[in-house]
């Protein structure tokens, strides 16, 4: 079996304003821009100020932990990635504003070569928020249709979506002072097992969400395309077979 992996490089944006962006030690490529709030927009300088350190793990597998801080925010990351092939990426937004901030997150990896045949795919996500500020509201929401998909988690091929989880109308809150809540959604795990179309030029991720002011919310999330083995295609083939055939003999 040929699986890809994605590597991760983020990007906030809302609406289609550019962002900076920058190249961490792993070839991590993070690109992103900050909503003050649904109006307007506070693009983050991301060249300097960054916090990152990569280390190898066991295999081929790498490790990158880091840090951000802009304009009220701070962004985290600890994503482990294997080129053979696995991403387990976790991501943090902390709102030191007054105010509920918007983010969009996406994260996306050229491929090369095409997959020109079906694929199978699979992805989950676990969103966390906690009341970092102590005073009992702690809320993390899916982005409005009018200004997102309406949905926390989009799965992406070629830049379209192919799957999304959490939502519309999502809505996470801590139950009290202090305190955290957890939401977790998954599609074709394990495996992965669901069909997905041909990925020709890119795989990825995309967060979006809205955040209480003074408080913390941690994205782990995955995605993985892989082309299935020729003998999860045959069986796929034989089980149409078999169902057409049921199908002629009740017609019969």
């Amino acid at each position: 079996m040929r699986r890809l992996s994605w590597l991760v490089a983020p990007a906030l944006a809302l609406f289609a304003n550019a962002a900076a962006a920058v190249t961490l030690p792993s070839g991590l490529v993070v690109t992103w821009s900050a909503g003050v709030d649904e109006q307007s927009m506070a693009e983050a300088p991301f060249s300097t100020g960054v916090v990152n350190e990569c280390t190898p793990g066991s295999g081929d597998a790498t490790q990158c932990i880091g840090s951000y801080t802009w304009q009220g925010t701070t962004l985290t990351w600890d994503a482990t990635s294997d080129p053979d092939p696995f991403i387990n990426a976790v991501f943090g937004f902390t709102n030191t504003t007054a105010f509920t901030q918007t983010y969009i997150l996406t994260s996306v990896i050229p491929i090369a070569p095409a997959l020109l045949g079906g694929t199978l795919i699979g992805g989950s996500s676990q969103i966390t928020v906690n009341d970092s500020n102590f005073n009992g509201v702690a809320t993390v929401t899916s982005v409005a249709p009018l200004l997102g998909t309406g949905f926390v988690y989009n799965a992406l091929i070629d830049g379209l979506v192919v799957e999304d989880l959490h939502g519309p109308g999502f809505s996470l809150s801590a139950p009290f002072a202090g305190g955290g809540a957890t939401a977790n959604a998954f599609f074709g795990l394990p495996g992965p097992t669901q069909p997905g179309p041909p990925a020709l030029t890119s795989i990825g991720i995309r967060h979006e969400i809205t955040l209480t002011p003074g408080d913390s919310v941690t994205l782990n999330s995955n995605f993985i395309v892989v082309i299935p083995e020729p003998t999860t295609i045959g069986l796929v083939t034989l089980g149409l077979a078999g169902l057409a055939l049921a199908g002629r003999r009740r017609l019969a």
